[in-house]
């Protein structure tokens, strides 16, 4: 399993305080982090210049990933 997350911070939780919004980033941030618990074969990449969506913002990003689960899978490695 790759996790692909936001590295663009951007304007997560528009309508809230800094306060807030960083409470909410980074309880969003370890959530983030703990989803590659979910299986021993997972692996988390940050998409550094990409906000929520990751798929138009960095489109090649995101077919690699898909790629990689697919060889993984294929070959029995690990990612």
């Amino acid at each position: 399993m790759v996790v692909l997350s936001a590295g663009s911070r951007g304007e997560m939780f528009p309508g809230f305080s800094q306060e807030e919004s960083d409470q909410f980033y980074e309880a969003w941030t370890k959530s983030q982090a703990d989803l590659t618990q979910v299986s021993q074969n997972s692996e988390q990449i940050i998409a550094e210049e990409s906000g929520h969506n990751i798929q138009e913002d960095d489109p090649d990003l995101v077919i690699d990933a898909i790629r990689q689960v697919v060889e993984a899978a294929r070959t029995g490695s690990r990612l």
